[in-house]
């Protein structure tokens, strides 16, 4: 894999500053450099969009593994739904990668050794998307109405405070909910890793509850609650139409029962 970081990397020169600097000294005590390599510049950069700290030490690699090899159990072989295609491309480095591990194709419970390069195009995908008419947009929302931003920033009894901070990753939906109306998907999704890449905000690591995002078991039981309500919704349309009462309490009109989830310590920036 870092053979061929390196290799997409060839024609990229990353500017070191030693000869600018010898050209303009400077006193600056709080000046700041970057003397990266060109690799190391892109994996710090796509830190950012999601990908792992130690990635290249296999952090991250085949993550929902063992979450998607319940589900296809569970599906069994007569119901397991077709997979996403691949890229012809995604399908050759996968199948070098188990060449030189010595991996065979087979559908055991073990997991996968070769390295993961899905979670770094993935990542990838996402930093490319934030382009710079993206980064503008995310600048010129902001800045549109200062006030409205600022009302993201409010504490239990919804006064503002200075004190009072959020999840960068959930900035765009608290400014959705705020008033801001046109988010597309690409800024909800990206608008903290755009700030906190190319906005200079100030960020730290810390826990605190928050609901767990839906699993793929969550989201089928809503489509089937979902589902069950267009019934019971025609149902009684129907009913009207003919001039009869519509049985609430028929069983076959019980809805299914979802728990509502409790908030969990999370991991947030």
């Amino acid at each position: 894999m870092e053979t061929m970081i390196e290799k997409w990397m060839a024609d990229f020169q990353l500017e070191q500053p030693s000869q600018f600097f010898r050209d303009h000294p400077t006193n600056d005590a709080e000046l700041v450099c970057s003397i990266l390599t060109p690799k190391d510049f892109l994996i710090k950069t796509l830190n950012f969009f999601g990908l792992p700290n130690k990635y290249m030490d296999g952090e991250g690699h085949f993550a929902d593994w063992a979450k998607k090899r319940l589900e296809e159990k569970k599906r069994g072989p007569k119901t397991k739904k077709k997979e996403k295609k691949q890229s012809k491309r995604m399908q050759q480095l996968i199948a070098q990668q188990k060449l030189k591990k010595g991996e065979k194709n087979d559908d055991s419970d073990v997991k996968p050794t070769h390295f993961d390069v899905t979670v770094f195009l993935r990542c990838y995908q996402r930093f490319i998307m934030c382009d710079g008419e993206v980064r503008s947009a995310a600048r010129k929302l902001l800045l549109r109405d200062l006030n409205q931003t600022a009302k993201v920033f409010v504490d239990e009894h919804r006064d503002q405070s200075y004190k009072k901070c959020v999840d960068v990753h959930e900035l765009a939906l608290l400014l959705n909910k705020a008033g801001f109306d046109n988010l597309d998907n690409t800024m909800v999704e990206n608008l903290g890793s755009i700030l906190m890449c190319f906005g200079e905000v100030e960020y730290d690591m810390c826990y605190g509850e928050r609901i767990p995002p839906d699993t793929d078991d969550d989201k089928r039981e809503k489509k089937k609650l979902e589902k069950k309500l267009q019934e019971i919704e025609e149902a009684r349309k129907e009913a009207e139409a003919a001039g009869e009462k519509f049985n609430e309490d028929d069983p076959m009109y019980k809805l299914p029962v979802i728990e509502p989830k409790k908030p969990i310590m999370m991991l947030l920036t």
